[in-house]
């Protein structure tokens, strides 16, 4: 895939990084997407945080 420009490689970036943090599950946050687990995170008092030991 060729850009024409820096501004649209940004913009297609920050869309791939939005659906990637967002929306798509990931299996070291318990198949919860990122926005999902720190919005679970921070609204429990008794939501483990994981961490990579």
């Amino acid at each position: 895939m060729e850009f024409s420009c820096v501004l649209s490689w940004v913009s297609l970036h920050d869309h791939w990084r939005e659906d990637y943090n967002g929306f798509r599950p990931h299996s070291s946050l318990k198949d919860m997407p990122p926005n999902e687990y720190i919005e679970k995170k921070e609204n429990s008092s008794d939501f483990l945080l994981l961490t990579s030991s």
